[in-house]
């Protein structure tokens, strides 16, 4: 099965941030994980699924604390 590869617009969507904000993330090192191709950085969309639980556990974890 091929790899989907998400742009940085439908990414800031998907995490409910602007794609500004996504490009802040990136230099603070909190983004998703993403590859570059030429000057694109794209995010796979099974590594985005796999970040965005990672957020949501932790979370959990907190309040649960």
């Amino acid at each position: 099965m091929p790899t989907i590869l998400l742009d940085s617009k439908v990414t800031a969507k998907r995490i409910c941030t602007s794609e500004r904000n996504l490009q802040y993330m990136e230099k603070r090192g909190e983004a998703p994980p993403s590859i570059k191709i030429g000057k694109l950085r794209r995010y796979p969309e099974d590594r985005l699924d796999a970040w965005i639980e990672a957020k949501v556990a932790a979370a959990k974890q907190k309040d649960a604390v």
